[in-house]
């Protein structure tokens, strides 16, 4: 009975179990319970320990195994990224060349300012003429018509159409490479004040339209750049679908003499020897097209494209991406339009991505004189594969 127990009796929950004493029924509780209490207290308000544990003597190479073993594939992009593109700045002049020149050339227009004489095929601009040699004419009509005044102006800044090829085999480094050129472009058409037209294609093209202008050709110049940096690489590479979209903006875009020019340019473009005797214009319209392979989807030859790109005074420079055979339509596109051709590589050399002035350096000849082919070709594959690339840059240290 636990009525008759003494003070000095154990309890049935003192002794050696271990076991605490259940609380007490009292207001105040046992003196156990409250330096139980209190030590939970203690525990509570004391600050943890955040002394740093003493550095653990580790060598180099540990040091580099796990840093190895840290980084995942999800950076894979990231530190390819930092690897050196090598000789874009030759790429950049060149292109830097063709913006200057072609904002600085003048053109007819009929609200120019008068700069010497031409003759007219047709009455249009009769007000222009020559007073004496009008008189004349009207006097004894002739099949020469009386000279009348040539009015040019120095024409406004013109515009750049970027296509970029976003096929599945762009992925990894030439999809950052890309960007990167993409981004500088833009930089050099901002100094120009030239607007900017953007389009990605593969299996088929998408064009990027300014939302709030709901125009191609822009000058925001920060939204396009963030939309660069935004690409799913996927499907074939499809040539047509691209070259069509962006002509048929820049068809739209050019003022109204132009068009007929333009026009009167594309039926002449079956006579080979009247579009041999025709003196090239300076364009100020550009296109930079950007891909790494051979077309595999639509039209392959683009024959309209190119010669309609050729009547509209398009000039299109190519970027030809990869160790292999450049397909000859490249070099038909650029050659036919007046502009530039280029190809980009990875060069174990150099440790980066090197460009190559088509135009100057035959690139096979290139390739055949460093004895490195099979090294380059297997280079090349390995671009293609992302993580099998990334490992070999490990393994050779090619990245900072």
């Amino acid at each position: 009975d636990a009525a008759g127990q003494g003070p000095g009796s154990p309890t049935p929950y003192e002794g050696t179990s271990d076991k605490a004493a259940p609380p007490s029924a009292g207001p105040q509780g046992s003196v156990g319970e409250q330096t139980a209490n209190d030590g939970a207290d203690n525990q509570r308000q004391a600050p943890p320990d955040r002394t740093p544990p003493p550095p653990a003597d580790r060598s180099e190479e540990q040091v580099l195994n796990d840093d190895r073993k840290s980084r995942t594939d999800d950076d894979v992009e990231d530190r390819a990224q930092r690897t050196k593109a090598r000789n874009l700045q030759p790429l950049l002049r060149c292109m830097r060349g063709h913006l200057e020149r072609g904002r600085t050339d003048p053109i007819d227009h009929p609200a120019g300012v008068p700069r010497g004489w031409a003759r007219p095929d047709t009455l249009a601009g009769l007000e222009d003429a020559d007073p004496v040699e009008s008189f004349l004419w009207c006097t004894d009509p002739t099949p020469q018509m009386p000279r009348t005044a040539r009015r040019v102006r120095s024409e406004t800044a013109g515009r750049v159409a970027i296509l970029r090829d976003t096929s599945e085999s762009m992925n990894g480094i030439w999809n950052l490479w890309a960007q990167l050129l993409c981004q500088r472009v833009m930089e050099l058409s901002q100094q120009h004040k030239m607007r900017v037209g953007y389009v990605e294609f593969n299996s088929k093209a998408q064009k990027y339209v300014d939302e709030r202008l709901g125009e191609f050709f822009t000058r925001e110049y920060d939204r396009m750049t963030e939309r660069v940096s935004r690409v799913k690489c996927e499907g074939f590479t499809n040539y047509e679908a691209p070259l069509t979209m962006a002509l048929d903006e820049f068809e739209c875009e050019l003022p109204r003499h132009r068009r007929i020019a333009a026009l009167a340019s594309a039926a002449l473009a079956g006579d080979g020897a009247a579009a041999a005797r025709r003196k090239p214009r300076i364009s100020d319209q550009h296109i930079l097209f950007i891909t790494d392979g051979k077309a595999n989807y639509g039209d392959r030859t683009v024959s309209k494209e190119i010669a309609r790109a050729q009547a509209l005074g398009v000039s299109v420079h190519t970027v030809f991406i990869g160790y292999s055979q450049v397909p000859q339509v490249l070099d038909c596109l650029s050659q036919t339009t007046h502009g530039s051709r280029f190809a980009a590589y990875f060069d174990a050399e150099s440790k980066g991505i090197k460009v190559i002035d088509r135009d100057e350096i035959d690139l096979a000849t290139l390739f055949a004189a460093s004895g490195k082919e099979n090294q380059l070709r297997m280079l090349d594959r390995m671009t293609r594969a992302p993580p099998v690339f990334q490992r070999y840059l490990m393994k050779n240290r090619l990245v900072g």
